[in-house]
């Protein structure tokens, strides 16, 4: 992150070989998390290549990112795959391929709420680590269900200071490498 507080907690950083759990703190904050994912995507290197996978109905309902808007986190449009799937079995399939492929530096997952099955997420966990590649799920809502993630993080839009500034308020709740905590970033 480049913020000594939090990279002390998660032991010198966020592993970028892992999988990493990003939700909204309800729908109407999902933008802020997918703000946040795309932020920590971006610190992966300096010319990032993402690829983002989402349900169908993510996209209707929540839109997509939009040029001026990659281009505040400084990336390029072409920096960025997006790929729509009907079904979460084809999302998640769609995740850990590309994860396998390490094509790219980072893998976006965004999906509506509702538990995940456990042994996809394993997967998911074992594909990133194997690649060394960077996966984060992006989730509506904070999931009850249990995780093989490193790190997961419940994000929520926070009130600006400064004008066109945007914040937000990410809580760690749960940190394979140790403690936890609250941050507006």
């Amino acid at each position: 992150f480049g913020i000594p507080a939090i990279d002390t907690m998660l032991g010198g950083g966020l592993a970028r070989d892992a999988l990493h759990e990003i939700a909204a703190t309800g729908e109407a904050h999902l933008p802020a998390a997918a703000g946040f994912a795309l932020a920590v995507a971006k610190r992966v290197a300096p010319s990032p290549r993402l690829f983002w996978v989402s349900e169908d109905m993510a996209f209707a309902e929540s839109g997509v990112p939009h040029g001026a808007g990659l281009d505040a986190f400084g990336l390029a449009p072409e920096q960025l795959v997006m790929v729509s799937t009907t079904h979460r079995r084809d999302l998640l399939w769609a995740m850990e391929e590309e994860l396998r492929c390490g094509a790219t530096t980072a893998v976006i997952g965004e999906m509506r709420a509702n538990a995940i099955d456990g042994v996809a997420i394993r997967r998911l966990s074992l594909a990133a680590a194997e690649s060394g590649t960077l996966a984060l799920l992006l989730r509506t809502e904070p999931p009850g269900d249990a995780s093989t993630a490193a790190t997961r993080w419940v994000v929520g839009a926070a009130s600006s200071i400064v004008p066109d500034t945007p914040r937000v308020a990410a809580q760690l709740v749960r940190n394979r490498r140790g403690p936890t905590g609250t941050w507006i970033l």
